[in-house]
């Protein structure tokens, strides 16, 4: 696994994860949570800050590998169609 991840095939690196968010985030985007970050290749203060400093107004939370994170309630904006 850890050879899968450290590799080309694997899991997304950082920096692919931050470029498919900056590339194709709509306009009305208010909140990203990033989960599921590799315990033994990542760390979430380092992809907290990197997306931070990257993510305009939408707010960045980055879900613990230990705790429950707080419940977000989804719903379509208006006129998300025409963006």
């Amino acid at each position: 696994l850890k050879r899968r991840i450290s590799g080309g095939r694997g899991h997304l690196s950082n920096k692919q994860a931050l470029d498919l968010f900056t590339t194709h985030k709509p306009g009305y985007m208010t909140h990203l949570l990033l989960a599921h970050l590799s315990k033994d290749n990542n760390c979430p203060d380092l992809v907290q800050d990197l997306f931070t400093r990257n993510a305009g107004d939408t707010q960045i939370i980055v879900a613990s590998r230990n705790e429950e994170t707080a419940v977000y309630t989804i719903f379509e904006p208006v006129n998300a169609h025409s963006f």
